[in-house]
């Protein structure tokens, strides 16, 4: 096959398999799917837990290891995981074909998860299907043994998939106040915000399209990826700034952002959802501002979809390659020494937790949570 991703011909429409792994990866579908039920997506549940399995919402389903963990899991065991992966990927062969991109999700730090979603993007990315992990790692509260299991498996994951994409739990207990039921669902809603973004930029018509071969340019080979969005809506004070500069703030405070890394981008998708009555100028005011925070030199794909009525802009950054050399930042906000030298695990870099630059603090504001989802979780 060449380098060439193949389209499906037959409906036009990418093919985006999103397949969710583990007890984690299982909820972002669940998830997903009470959202979207009718939505254009392939969905697929892997698991070696049956009774989790049973719950699932996923278009399809596939119980691994059954023979070796008689459907109750892997006990917190991801090098079991793993091997039982290994020894049934046929079985994740097949489930991948016909894909054009593959999306996992997953939680690391405990046993299905972090030992099979490496060996499944091994699997799609062997078939040159786009592979993008999004994937969650531990809570502090969640212990030093998971917390290796996490970095370990991350490295491994990276290793094997086009991008991925990582939730830092830890981010939501810094900021206090928030409930915990909303602490549970807040990784699920960034999985499903997530999916359903990129499905909308690459298979709807924009009036400045945005395709699949432009996402591939961003993601494919990037190791690391970040998604990122804002929204302003009519009724918003101005506060003295510029409709770019309000969108691009709060782009740049979406609670993946690392303010670091951002300035490293090689690459990216920004994606502008905005009226068709809307002043044009907002879109230079927009790139003016976006150019404050990233190499002058990077390359950015700009897409456009114009609405026949309105109640505000919304801004999408897709983002990939940041030459980052570890993985160190994900974790450098859990500083509970205690809980990981044990395990022989440094995480010393604690610079965005103390900080007190509003451009790299951890949340710009309180409304930390993707937009419209803060008060949409019950």
């Amino acid at each position: 096959m060449s380098d060439q991703i193949k389209i499906s011909i037959d409906s036009g429409l990418t093919k985006i398999y999103v397949i969710g792994v583990g007890g984690e990866g299982g909820n972002a579908i669940n998830s997903f799917k009470k959202e979207n039920p009718d939505y254009d997506i392939k969905t697929i549940a892997i698991n070696t837990d049956n009774q989790d399995l049973e719950k699932s919402l996923a278009d399809e389903k596939l119980l691994l290891g059954n023979d070796i963990t008689h459907g109750r899991g892997t006990g917190a065991n991801p090098g079991k995981a793993e091997a039982i992966a290994e020894n049934e990927i046929s079985k994740i062969e097949n489930a991948v074909n016909g894909a054009d991109m593959v999306v996992i999700c997953a939680g690391l730090g405990g046993g299905t998860g972090s030992g099979m979603g490496p060996v499944i993007a091994r699997a799609a990315h062997k078939k040159e299907i786009l592979t993008l992990a999004i994937v969650t790692v531990p809570f502090e509260f969640e212990g030093g043994a998971k917390i290796k299991i996490a970095k370990d498996y991350l490295l491994k994951l990276k290793e094997v998939s086009d991008a991925a994409i990582v939730i830092p739990n830890w981010r939501i207990v810094k900021e206090k106040g928030l409930p915990i039921g909303k602490a549970f669902k807040w990784g699920n809603e960034i999985f499903a915000t997530s999916i359903k973004v990129i499905s909308n930029i690459i298979n709807k018509p924009q009036t400045m399209n945005v395709d699949f071969e432009d996402i591939k340019t961003v993601l494919k080979d990037s190791k690391e990826a970040y998604i990122s969005m804002a929204e302003l809506t009519k009724n918003m004070e101005s506060q003295g700034k510029t409709i770019g500069e309000l969108l691009v703030e709060e782009l740049m405070n979406f609670p993946l952002i690392d303010a670091d890394a951002i300035k490293n981008i090689s690459k990216g998708v920004l994606f502008v959802e905005m009226g068709k009555n809307d002043d044009i100028s907002i879109m230079d005011d927009i790139q003016r501002n976006i150019i404050r925070y990233i190499k002058p030199n990077a390359l950015i794909i700009p897409g456009l979809d114009l609405k026949n009525e309105s109640d505000g802009i919304r801004l999408t950054l897709i983002a990939g390659d940041f030459q980052r050399e570890d993985s160190e930042y994900y974790f450098s906000g859990i500083n509970n020494d205690d809980l990981t030298k044990n395990v022989h695990f440094n995480l010393s870099n604690k610079r965005f937790a103390n900080s007190t630059n509003p451009s790299n603090s951890l949340f710009g504001n309180k409304d930390f949570l993707p937009p419209k989802l803060n008060t949409d979780i019950d």
